[in-house]
């Protein structure tokens, strides 16, 4: 096993030396504990201080443009400045350096509405503005591959057993024809939506031996939707005649033969009565 040293040495071939032990410093003296999961770095999920139940949906805010040696030690006290952290998630490879990208989430909707108004665009260093704004989160599995003879109990239990947060399960029968039908699966959270993610496939094939493909409802929802057509569009097989064309970007009044007409003059009094006759008999005119 590579000692800590080592593995310290091993980043600092590729990471900023200065940015990596004021990072290690700040650690020490606040006591934060960071821990690395899956290609991210998390803090809290609750941190320790935390009073109260976790945030509901829509409370998380996603942050890009965030330069490579850039870490928790700068990004965490800016982001609590809006409120108190429930969680931030730091997205790293595996030299040490961050993704680019990260997401913090607070108590409630609004500290994130505020943590968008107040750090989107700003300057984390000479020249570089971050990006802040609000996280989309994927609460939504999309399954395939179900037999349409398994029940919906069964398929609810199942996914009860295999991960935690359920909150929906819905059956998309689809074609009749068709042994195999599909479900959505709801969680309450992101977190839950995001670990079922990674277990329902082998879930279903050690509880029933079958083969189901899972992804997240959005993804698969883009895939289905019609492509967007553009309003009128001219296409090689029906090309539009040139002189049409050209009408079409002629103003109004650009005729040389004819003089666009000058603008009539104020009515007289017979003028204005002469007008009413004819308006008069043009409304009493049935069409023919």
């Amino acid at each position: 096993m590579e000692s800590t040293t080592d593995s310290s040495h091993s980043i600092l071939n590729f990471v900023n030396k200065e940015s990596w032990e004021s990072l290690q410093a700040w650690k020490n003296s606040t006591g934060v504990s960071l821990v690395q999961i899956n290609g991210q770095r998390i803090y809290g999920g609750p941190p320790a201080d935390w009073r109260g139940p976790a945030p509901p949906h829509g409370c998380e805010v996603f942050i890009s443009s965030i330069p490579r040696d850039v870490f928790e030690d700068k990004l965490i006290p800016l982001f609590e400045k809006v409120g108190q952290l429930y969680e931030f998630r730091l997205m790293m490879n595996f030299s040490g350096q961050n993704r680019g990208f990260a997401f913090a989430k607070y108590a409630n909707p609004q500290t994130a509405q505020t943590a968008v108004l107040w750090l989107h665009h700003y300057e984390l260093q000479k020249g570089c503005h971050i990006t802040v704004v609000k996280s989309i989160e994927k609460r939504k599995l999309f399954v395939a591959g179900l037999p349409r003879a398994l029940e919906r109990s069964r398929v609810q239990m199942a996914l009860h057993q295999m991960s935690e947060g359920v909150k929906n399960l819905t059956i998309i029968s689809g074609n009749v024809d068709s042994e195999d039908v599909s479900a959505t699966v709801e969680y309450f959270t992101h977190h839950s939506a995001s670990l079922a993610k990674k277990v329902i496939c082998e879930g279903f094939k050690m509880m029933f031996g079958i083969s189901v493909r899972v992804e997240w409802w959005s993804q698969w929802a883009k895939s289905k939707a019609p492509p967007a057509e553009a309003a009128f569009p001219y296409s090689k097989a029906c090309p539009v005649p040139a002189r049409l064309l050209r009408a079409e970007r002629q103003p109004a009044w650009s005729s040389p033969r004819a003089a666009r007409p000058a603008l009539p003059s104020p009515l007289s009094g017979s003028g204005k009565k002469r007008l009413s006759c004819f308006t008069a008999l043009c409304e009493n005119t049935q069409p023919v």
